[in-house]
Parts: C-alpha cells; structure tokens; sequence
C-alpha cells in the first residue's frame, strides 16, 4: 500500500490548505481503492488495514517535509470506534513525528454509524491537538446530526452535489443550506471540483475551500508542483476580478494580481524550463 496526496485548496485566500492522504493498495498491479476496503470489511480486516492506511500516510508525508501544511487522514467510523484506536494513533504520531495541530482526522460515511457512540472518542482526539471533518457530508443519512454531535473544524460535501452544481439549482441550494447550517464556509470543502464554472458557483455560494481535478490529480509527493498549483490559483482570481467583479472596478488589484502571475511564471521557468510550463 502506497499513500497519495491531493491538495486541499484555499481559494478564498489563494493558499494551500493542506492534503489529503489517499490510500492506493497494489498486489503486483494496482487494486481499485473502493473495491480493497470493501473487501476488508467484509473480511473483518477493515481497523487493521485503516492504521496501516494512516501509518503509511504519516510517515512518507512527514518524512518528506512537505511545506509544513495540513495534513487529512481518513478513518472508518468502525476504526475510530475500535477499543485500541487511541493508543495506536498515539504510538503512530511518536513514530511519524507529525505535529497533531497539522492533522486532521477524516470520518467517512462510506459505512453506517452510530453518531453518539463515536462522539467521546472524536472528544479525545481533539484533546491531541488533532481536528475533525466529516467527509462525504450529503451522501448518507447521517450528515446533519453528525454535523450537530462532533461540531468539526470541516466539512467536507460529496462530489455527488458538487458535479455539475453551476447547472443545477437543486444543489445550489442544498449545498446553500449546508452553508447556513455552518454558519459560514470557512470551514466547508467542496469535493469533485472539475471545472472553473463550478468553482465560482461554490465561490459564490461562501464556500472557501475545494479540492478535485481541477487543481490536481492524487499523487506522490515528489510530483506535486506547488509552484504550479499556486500559479493555477492566480489566474482564477484574476479572471474572476475581470469577469465577476467588473474590469473597471477591480483595474488596479487585475494589474497587481497579474504581476504576481508574472512572477510565479518566471519561477516555474527557471525550475522546470520552457517546455514545462502552462
């Protein structure tokens, strides 16, 4: 098993946020994620295979110091909930040497919960030092009174309502809703982000954060390129202060903003070359 990492975007204050780990198991060839954590719950192997998951994660991201930022890790609510899970996240934070104030422990609801029940739990994790998202939030039943029990630090909505959500006025207003349950979207990631048109409707409805294809696939972390991505998030500030904001009113902050684009182009350049660049 081989941990990647897909950046966690803030665009609100065009930064990285963080990554997100992301398991991909091999046997000889690579075995479909989805396909090998099912199985290993249905095996009764699944808290076995979601430390080593978190292990592997901690320690290849740790050891290669990537820009001292965030790092999510996602757990089963079924690992989180098993009787040893706390003294083998602690012995795995004393081997990685990951600064719990830079991790975040993702819940998915990929498998039923009892919501109480995981609550004193999530209580102890924080007590690290260590935050909490609720991933998946809109695909399963559980989301809201989740959402109400662990209060996290983020939220994470299902790509389900975020695919194609500039076209449709359904998701806009769940999504809205889930907004306003908040109370803001400082906190609210919007997962399975593809296109521009879908990023400014997820602007535009107070969500800061996003993550998805549009900025970068899952991968290892020597093939990250902040550079890059950092560059990527320039342009669509400056298209949007263009497009959305009006050219006229946002003329001196377009000019600023695109000699920062300038800046960033050359340093890609003089990293990469020519040939390598947007």
């Amino acid at each position: 098993m081989v941990a990647q990492y897909q950046t966690v975007i803030n665009h609100a204050q065009e930064r990285i946020e963080g990554f997100e780990a992301l398991s991909r198991p091999w046997w000889k060839v690579s075995i479909p994620p989805d396909l090998f954590f099912e199985r290993a719950v249905h095996f009764g192997m699944s808290y076995e295979v979601d430390m080593t998951a978190i292990k592997r994660a901690m320690d290849m991201f740790w050891y290669r110091d990537v820009n001292r930022t965030n790092l999510f890790f996602n757990a089963l609510p079924t690992t989180v909930l098993h009787p040893g899970f706390l003294k083998d996240l602690e012995r795995v934070l004393v081997s990685s040497g990951a600064p719990t104030d830079q991790l975040v422990l993702e819940i998915t609801e990929s498998v039923p919960y009892n919501v109480l029940k995981l609550t004193d739990t999530l209580k102890a994790v924080k007590s690290m030092g260590i935050r909490i998202a609720l991933d998946d939030v809109g695909r399963g039943s559980a989301s809201l009174s989740a959402i109400a029990h662990v209060e996290p630090d983020f939220i994470k909505i299902d790509r389900s309502l975020v695919d194609g959500i500039s076209q449709s006025p359904e998701k806009q207003r769940v999504v809205a809703a889930l907004v306003d349950f908040m109370g803001d979207g400082s906190g609210i990631v919007a997962e399975g982000i593809e296109s521009q048109n879908d990023l400014f409707t997820a602007m535009g409805l107070g969500i800061e954060l996003s993550q998805g294809f549009y900025w970068s696939e899952a991968a290892h972390l020597s093939d990250v390129d902040l550079l890059q991505l950092e560059l990527e998030m320039k342009r669509v500030t400056l298209y949007r202060i263009g497009t959305i904001d009006g050219f006229s009113y946002g003329l001196p902050l377009l000019i600023e903003k695109s000699h920062e684009i300038d800046e960033l182009v050359n340093q890609v350049m003089k990293r990469h070359g020519p040939s390598d660049t947007y």
